[in-house]
């Protein structure tokens, strides 16, 4: 492990693939699925002290994501078109400690799919 994300030797790797039509949730469940089957198949290298654990030659392509990028990809420009505010909430969605907002009038709304959001 490095002290900064993305950045150090990747000692696994589970690929799979994502239908064009799964969402945040959708990805959620199946990355979970993929990096519990990645453990448990990794269980015995990494319990034995003895012996390093070999790096697969992958290498982190790309800038580092952190959960300021995702809160900001939260907030909704006032003027979204139909098809980009669609893409957002099929990465973004609702979950339970973030949804999309944005901000009209000087007011923060949270965006609430099929409802009103209370409190």
């Amino acid at each position: 492990m490095t002290e900064n994300i993305d950045e150090g030797d990747i000692v696994g790797v589970e690929r799979f693939a994502m239908p064009e039509s799964a969402d945040r949730m959708a990805l959620d469940k199946m990355a979970l699925e993929n990096v519990t089957r990645l453990f448990n198949q990794s269980l015995p290298q990494l319990i034995d002290f003895d012996r390093a654990i070999v790096p697969t030659g992958y290498h982190w392509v790309g800038q580092p994501k952190s959960s300021e990028d995702f809160r900001a990809l939260c907030k909704l420009p006032s003027d979204v078109s139909a098809d980009k505010f669609e893409r957002r909430y099929r990465v973004a969605g609702e979950g339970p400690n973030h949804a999309l907002t944005i901000t009209l009038f000087g007011q923060c709304f949270k965006v609430v799919r099929g409802g009103v959001a209370a409190g």
